[in-house]
């Protein structure tokens, strides 16, 4: 099975936007019809949630970690429509916890629809892929959702079922294992065991804000460490929203686009080094919590 293009950014590290407000895909769809405008100010995929599964109990958790709320995904067939009708970028849908029948009835449905591909949530055995598979056209790309421990630990057989992309669920992999932060992946060795068993198929993690914003870790270490560890993509979501309410979202995709293409040619050297920025940083927020480099 053949991915999508907009698996493959042709600017080298896609940008996805994740149930956006529908006021912002206006702002885009305006923007593509000025003088100008370029690839660079449109992102590459929006994203429908419809991964409502036990989520109430598991924003409960995120709060708990985080210390602020989460966005508690709905059936967002109303957002689902609008997207599709913009034809801002290609729509894909991020489905919840597979379920026998009824997933693949989604499925079915989002493709009659328009939807261009799917991300499966939870996923914990790559049974959960093949039986999704069946209910796809012939080249539709499925990802999976890798937030549990046990999806961590089948990530090869998920590859030998035909995985066209994945995305690393921070959140829900840190209430899954206890951690003291969703940021305990990138100083633990988890990450690196993750990003080189994905290695070859695009994959995310994590989200990104606009250029200069960022809290508690600054927009730019992240954006540094997904770049070192091989990353395809990432999300643009609530801090996203939030932070560009006061300006254009295309420029501000353009300006992240020059920090990622800036970031993207450091010597190995100057990427250990950001690593280095980002273990002080984060041994700042954890203090003794801080887990011990792998």
């Amino acid at each position: 099975m053949v991915a999508a293009d907009f698996l493959n950014s042709r600017h080298g590290f896609g940008l996805w936007l994740m149930s956006p407000p529908k006021a912002l895909l206006d702002q885009f769809v305006a923007s593509a019809e000025s003088p100008g405008n370029s690839s660079l100010s449109r992102p590459d995929v929006v994203l429908v949630d419809f991964d409502i599964d036990g989520k109430t109990t598991r924003q409960e958790r995120a709060k708990a970690l985080l210390g602020h709320d989460t966005t508690i995904s709905k059936d967002d067939s109303d957002l689902l429509d609008y997207a599709l009708a913009k034809a801002v970028a290609p729509v894909l849908v991020r489905l919840g916890r597979y379920h026998e029948g009824h997933t693949e009835e989604l499925i079915r449905r989002f493709l009659d629809q328009g939807v261009a591909g799917f991300l499966l949530s939870m996923v914990e055995h790559e049974s959960e892929i093949d039986r999704a598979r069946l209910a796809l056209d012939s080249g539709v790309p499925l990802g999976a959702m890798i937030e549990t421990p046990q999806a961590i630990s089948r990530i090869g057989h998920f590859r030998s079922s035909g995985l066209d992309f994945a995305f690393i669920g921070l959140v829900d992999l840190a209430i899954q294992r206890g951690s003291p932060s969703i940021f305990t992946p990138l100083i633990d060795g988890t990450m690196t065991e993750m990003s080189e068993a994905l290695r070859g198929i695009p994959f995310g993690f994590g989200a990104a804000t606009t250029v200069g914003s960022g809290a508690p870790v600054p927009n730019r270490m992240l954006l540094a460490e997904m770049l070192r560890h091989g990353a395809s993509y990432t999300l643009l979501r609530s801090a996203f929203y939030r932070d560009v309410a006061q300006g254009e979202p295309g420029p501000a995709l353009a300006e992240l686009r020059a920090l990622l293409t800036d970031l993207s040619h450091r010597s190995t050297e100057e990427q250990e080094r950001d690593f280095h920025s980002l273990r002080e940083r984060l041994t700042d927020i954890l203090g003794d919590q801080m887990p011990p480099s792998a």
